[in-house]
């Protein structure tokens, strides 16, 4: 057996077996790309294993394991979670999860979590550029300016990156690198000129079909189409993804088109020489957009700064929350636990250094944001 081999920062080896789809191959790469390693043998720490859903049957046996329903989830105690409307399974063990699926229909980021708890850190929502060896906290909801603000310090002040979405954080104010690929809108073409003009070609060939009525209509059709779901789910539990035509011209399973002209790895933005591996926060400075006049700085409490950035990245799993809450209902795992543990490692880390509010007039530009940063911060 192949396998596809991770290693985030010897906290976490995943494990991805080569038969697994390709879309669920090139989501995983999206994510942790930057952590791949030729070595195929789980690290010291905690093992993330991602298998075919139909392999599930070379270790587990279902039909000989008494099992509890939760609504249309099943669970086969001590640690066995499965969905077999979405076709997924997932297996608890002693060093982590191993994962059956058939596509990217589960949040790879609520179990790489789960498993970074137990090892006093958290995944935050957030930008962080390391400046003169101290590390600055940007948090803030997506589409906020963290990018811009990222591009800037790396391009023109001498920072270095490390990562414009997810940081790993631990209780004593340790931030660890998660340079995952970016994901590139228009209003990055200023803040990323170079790469737009080596890639113009396949960005305008995006840009074209993303705004054309024929995918609006498809895009719109296939959120909002009565029944769409429950056509999903007879799909994903028989397996006809691949045998089913359509005449659209898409795939159910596959996600409504992408709302972005680009995504580019670390390297080719700024080559690996930018990142900084990790460093202690000096602040942490929250970003939010609203109906102001003109930007403003202030200052936040630690726990106000902690309560939102909790709130923020289980903002971004929301999808995957149905399957996380079910799976605690069924004692995979303690949820008021779980939430309690997140929010103390992210008010200890964060206690005791100076927690910034930059408030962002709604229409302001990618420029007048990284201007304000850069003299203020």
């Amino acid at each position: 057996m192949n396998w596809i081999s991770f290693n985030i920062h010897n906290l976490v080896t995943v494990l991805v077996d080569s038969r697994v789809s390709r879309q669920l191959q090139d989501s995983i790469n999206f994510q942790i790309g930057y952590f791949r390693t030729t070595i195929q043998q789980p690290a010291s720490g905690s093992t993330l294993v991602i298998k075919p859903y139909e392999s599930f049957g070379e270790c587990v046996d279902l039909f000989n394991m008494p099992h509890q329903n939760f609504h249309l989830y099943r669970h086969y105690p001590p640690g066995i979670f499965h969905d077999p409307a979405s076709r997924v399974l997932i297996h608890k063990n002693d060093v982590g999860f191993t994962i059956y699926a058939s596509q990217g229909n589960f949040i790879f980021h609520l179990f790489l979590q789960l498993l970074l708890i137990g090892h006093g850190i958290t995944l935050v929502h957030a930008a962080a550029i390391a400046r003169n060896n101290k590390i600055i906290l940007i948090p803030g909801a997506g589409g906020v300016g963290k990018t811009a603000i990222l591009g800037e310090a790396v391009n023109h002040h001498g920072c270095k990156i490390l990562g414009d979405d997810i940081i790993l954080l631990s209780r004593n104010g340790t931030c660890l690198s998660f340079p995952r690929s970016f994901v590139l809108k228009e209003y990055h073409r200023t803040i990323f000129p170079e790469f737009f003009a080596n890639n113009a070609a396949s960005v305008d060939q995006r840009s074209r079909g993303s705004d054309s009525w024929k995918k609006t209509f498809i895009r719109f059709i296939r959120m909002n189409a009565p029944f769409m779901g429950l056509t999903r789910s007879i799909i994903n539990r028989f397996n006809l993804a691949e045998k089913v035509p359509s005449s659209l011209g898409f795939s159910l399973q596959d996600p409504p088109p992408p709302p972005y002209l680009a995504t580019a790895p670390v390297k080719e933005l700024f080559g690996y020489d930018a990142v900084a591996e990790s460093g202690t926060i000096d602040k942490t400075v929250f970003l939010v957009r609203g109906g102001y006049r003109d930007f403003s700085i202030e200052q936040v409490d630690a726990i106000v700064m902690a309560q939102r950035m909790n709130s923020i990245i289980h903002h971004e799993w929301v999808d995957g929350m149905r399957m996380f809450f079910t799976m605690s209902a069924l004692g995979l795992f303690e949820l008021h636990q779980y939430f309690q543990r997140v929010f103390d490692i992210m008010v200890s880390s964060i206690t005791g250094r100076p927690c910034l509010q930059i408030k962002i007039p709604e229409q302001a530009t990618p420029e007048e944001l990284t201007g304000f940063f850069i003299s203020h911060v």
